[in-house]
């Protein structure tokens, strides 16, 4: 017995040895940088907020420079699996978003709508979902506030999290 267990640990090291003992190189860089960010961290709401509006800003202000680039399904894609969110240009029609979200998007649209009742300023607003999702939008300035079209980010609230330094 005891012969038996000495010899499937000799054979077990060598079989270790011989397989990693492999001339490719690993990249343990990676490797680090992945276990770092799947560390636990308490990040606070605020902290989360803040990040949202930095993105958010910096995708729609991509749109505001060239309009086009939202109609350029290349560009949109890239931006949107960037930064882990989806990007619309919303009018209130129920066709052109998909399920996910779609009742807070409501609710921020019903928001939005008062504003405009009441004559109070439309700003940025950032909403995080009890799900898996945070919701910025921010009003397209019009000349007519009639017509309310809202630059709607969905992000993805696990990756934005995983994404904060």
């Amino acid at each position: 017995m005891i012969k038996s267990i000495q010899l499937f640990s000799k054979r077990a090291l060598f079989l270790l040895l011989a397989f990693s003992c492999s001339p490719e190189k690993v990249d343990t860089s990676l490797v680090a940088d992945e276990i770092k960010s799947r560390r636990i961290r308490k990040i606070s709401a605020s902290r989360i907020i803040e990040e949202t509006q930095t993105k958010g800003n910096l995708i729609l202000n991509c749109f505001a420079k060239d309009s086009s680039l939202l109609k350029k399904t290349s560009s949109k894609d890239s931006l949107e699996y960037i930064y882990a969110c989806k990007i619309a240009l919303w009018n209130g029609d129920t066709a052109t978003w998909e399920n996910s979200g779609k009742d807070y998007l409501y609710q921020v649209w019903d928001a939005y709508q008062y504003n405009i009742e009441n004559q109070i300023a439309l700003d940025e607003n950032v909403q995080i979902f009890p799900e898996r999702y945070i919701l910025y939008t921010r009003p397209l300035n019009l000349l007519s506030k009639k017509n309310l079209l809202l630059w709607v980010v969905l992000f993805d609230k696990k990756e934005l999290i995983k994404n904060i330094k």
